[in-house]
């Protein structure tokens, strides 16, 4: 009895994990279908499947038979895979590069705590050692090209995200990759300009610039927020965005409209710009000598820079009520049906950036809101702490914050 009880967790697990993860919210996975498709049941990589997908079933129920079931997976498949990198052709096979970034989804669904170093780079680093090893394989494929562009997505998060210098290897997976696209992609320059970024605040991080440079320092951040401006006006054309005027007086429109996207991919893409544009202007602030200079007259210091937060901030609350409102997108439904419930739960780091650094009171009160609203609608138990945070005294980083939801595997 407990075997085939097992065994209809692996199946729900996996059904959820395929039609809400990899074919819903986190499509840059889609090398996955391919090669378990070819997977030999019992092997590394239909392991380490199993075992995230059993972790994302296991968060979303709050089941610890679930977690414990994940954790055996997990286990199995480190084994596994241990064996197959002892195999010179499997260590650079694409299933294995796959299974290591899938392990790493495990430990970001399962171990959310405040980052650090040690625990969000264990399995990335073991992944950058595999491109390493890969060379050329890198590239060989539709499917090898999209597990590296996944791994510069996943690498690229952890560096920022623990102030580290984006590795060699990975400014040569880049510049591989950059043969098999457009040059022309606005898309692809903004990854370039976040790595740029990415290693310009590990500089400051570790002791780039001495402490009578912040006028430099200020320098270079103003002309990041020029080029993450220009940017984001040029995709602006792209993401087609429809404004929708609310026709009743709803508290969970933003000052009663909301943007409409053509689906949540390019949502979310459009946030993660303005989160980065919000993290870079806590930077400014960080080091504009006279903070206590700040106000609404646009005379002062740091007056742009609070307008540039402002809009930035009301921009991701107008994207958000696109996946709550009944009838503003199709499938919306109360209750929330799965799908819309993580596309909500994505939102909560931008929403938590959004009202962590905005001074409007609507907008911070619109934000909690929103946020409780979540927690109430959609049971989400990360929607509540992240209100009781931005309503308590305690100040909580981004980045700790976007650990602590799970990071990169349930905002991908």
């Amino acid at each position: 009895m407990p075997a085939l009880i097992q065994h209809a967790w692996d199946v729900q697990a996996r059904i959820a994990f395929f039609t809400y993860y990899v074919f819903g919210v986190a499509q840059s996975n889609d090398s996955l279908v391919s090669l378990y498709k070819r997977a030999i049941p019992g092997s590394h990589l239909t392991e380490s499947v199993d075992a995230a997908s059993l972790a994302f079933l296991a968060y979303h129920h709050r089941n610890q038979a679930l977690q414990q079931f994940a954790q055996a997976k997990y286990l199995a498949a480190l084994r596994l895979l241990n064996n197959a990198l002892q195999d010179a052709e499997l260590a650079v096979a694409d299933a294995t590069l796959q299974s290591v970034l899938l392990l790493d989804l495990y430990e970001k669904m399962s171990n959310r705590s405040a980052c650090r170093p040690e625990s969000w780079m264990a399995h990335v680093n073991g992944a950058l050692a595999l491109a390493e090893l890969r060379g050329e394989q890198n590239f060989r494929c539709h499917t090898s090209r999209r597990l590296s562009l996944r791994l510069t997505v996943t690498v690229n998060i952890s560096c920022h995200a623990i102030s580290m210098h984006v590795p060699e290897t990975l400014v040569r997976l880049y510049k591989g990759l950059e043969s098999f696209s457009d040059s022309s992609d606005i898309k692809w320059r903004l990854k370039g300009l976040m790595m740029s970024f990415i290693n310009f605040k590990a500089d400051i991080r570790q002791g780039g610039f001495a402490s009578e440079e912040s006028n430099l320092v200020l320098g270079r951040a103003w002309d990041f927020e020029q080029q993450f401006a220009a940017m984001e006006k040029t995709l602006s054309v792209f993401w087609k965005t429809k404004t929708v005027v609310a026709e009743t007086n709803s508290p969970l429109a933003f000052r009663q409209q909301y943007e409409i996207y053509p689906d949540h991919l390019v949502t979310q893409g459009a946030n993660v710009l303005r989160t980065m544009r919000l993290l870079l202007h806590g930077l400014i602030h960080d080091h504009t000598v006279s903070p206590e200079h700040e106000s609404a007259d646009q005379t002062q210091p740091l007056a742009p820079s609070r307008q540039i937060i402002e809009n930035t901030a009301s921009a991701i609350c107008a994207s958000t009520p696109q996946f709550v409102l009944v009838g503003a997108k199709a499938g919306n439904t109360i209750p929330f049906s799965p799908l819309q419930t993580l596309q909500c739960y994505s939102m909560l780091p931008h929403l938590y950036i959004a009202g962590k650094m905005s001074k409007d009171k609507y907008t911070r009160d619109w934000v909690i809101n929103m946020v409780e609203y979540l927690a109430e609608t959609a049971g989400m138990e990360a929607a509540k702490m992240t209100a009781e945070i931005l309503k308590g005294a305690t100040n909580v980083s981004y980045w700790n914050l976007y650990a602590m939801l799970g990071s990169y595997a349930f905002a991908p």
